[in-house]
């Protein structure tokens, strides 16, 4: 199931937005000034499908819609002080209260939820999302610079994992494969030998037919998280590469990352720039993280990048799409992340501005 559209009338009592997602690019750009509802639209979608109403609660508006490929959708209304949540499909309709909601979410709704799994980005956010999980920094602005480096160093630790995972996999099916064969060297020799031929127990041959089957099953199961995995990481890497200046990224199954400069001196992770661990945390929870058939959300991902960077964002992220098999929603308000891809923008107006013509043309 994939979400088709997004809609929300008079957000903070004046704007009507109409967001349809682009299908075939499977990304779609918020792009806006500031205090046009961008980040609250990312939020707020992000909560209906995390069990998460708070913004619903708080923020003015009338109605929030959600159309899904498959002709329904989902709605949350705010009438006489009540706010009220539905899913209305050809076969009929569901409602629950938000306001009288305590804990757990309706049948109904569980059944939607599992269908579809959305994630929201603040890239903001990425700089503090590790110290917040192991309560070793607060989560201010003061320990920016420190607490991102935790997030890079987590990261870099999930990637020496990940390839000692792979290298051990491949040692695990050299070992299978080597059983197998010893197995069915066996088995073929006691096939051939008239003395024993007679001898053989139907019921022993099949169990030893369905294990190497189900070994088969194994080994052909691993090579595919093998591949899979190897691939991610070449990428990361190969992206990292792309973009770092006068040094070189390496995975490695001992320490993760290693980042060495061009001489071969090797580059402490907190020597990185911000818009470099920026790149190195994004891009990892986006491989790594990610489930396929989501909806990915990334408010402000021009947080940190220079322009350069920010023209080729979209590119990168278009990569990882191809490869890991998600959507995504932007919210931005640089034309530079834009760049050339102006029919994946959604451009948020002002119903109240009165424009020339030779304004409106200009915007």
């Amino acid at each position: 199931m994939r979400i088709t559209k997004i809609s929300v009338k008079k957000l903070f009592g004046v704007f009507d937005h109409e967001i349809p997602l682009n299908q075939e690019s499977r990304i779609t750009i918020l792009h806006g000034p500031n205090g046009f509802g961008k980040t609250i639209l990312l939020t707020m979608l992000n909560g209906l499908f995390n069990s998460n109403y708070r913004a619903f609660r708080e923020v003015p508006f009338e109605h929030f819609r959600v159309y899904f490929d498959h002709q329904g959708y989902l709605e949350v209304s705010r009438e006489n002080g009540e706010l009220e949540l539905s899913f209305t499909e050809v076969t009929g309709s569901y409602t629950m209260n938000l306001l009288e909601q305590t804990e757990g979410d309706s049948e109904w709704l569980d059944e939607i939820k599992n269908g579809i799994n959305v994630a929201l980005i603040k890239t903001e956010r990425l700089q503090t999302e590790v110290a917040i999980e192991s309560d070793s920094f607060p989560a201010d602005s003061a320990k920016y610079t420190r607490v991102l480096g935790l997030a890079v160093e987590e990261y870099s630790a999930k990637t020496a994992n990940l390839v000692h995972d792979v290298r051990g996999a491949q040692r695990l099916t050299q070992s299978q494969l080597s059983e197998l064969r010893a197995l069915l060297t066996a088995m073929n020799a006691l096939l051939h030998d008239e003395t024993e031929t007679e001898s053989l127990n139907e019921s022993e041959i099949g169990a030893q037919l369905a294990y190497i089957e189900s070994t088969l099953d194994v080994i052909k199961t691993r090579n595919t998280e093998i591949a899979r995995t190897d691939i991610r990481l070449t990428t990361l890497v190969d992206l990292l590469n792309g973009h770092f200046s006068f040094k070189r990224v390496y995975s490695d199954a001992e320490t993760g990352l290693i980042f060495l400069s061009n001489d071969g001196t090797l580059i402490p992770v907190a020597s990185l720039s911000s818009g470099e661990q920026h790149q190195l945390v994004l891009f990892s929870k986006l491989l790594f993280d990610i489930p396929q058939k989501s909806l990915v959300l990334i408010d402000e991902p021009e947080l940190s990048l220079h322009v350069t960077w920010q023209h080729e964002f979209l590119n990168d992220l278009k990569r990882v799409i191809d490869l890991c098999d998600f959507d995504v929603l932007i919210a931005t308000h640089s034309p530079q992340i834009v760049h050339d891809k102006y029919d994946w923008m959604v451009d948020l107006q002002n119903p109240e501005a009165d424009y020339s013509d030779d304004v409106a043309e200009f915007a």
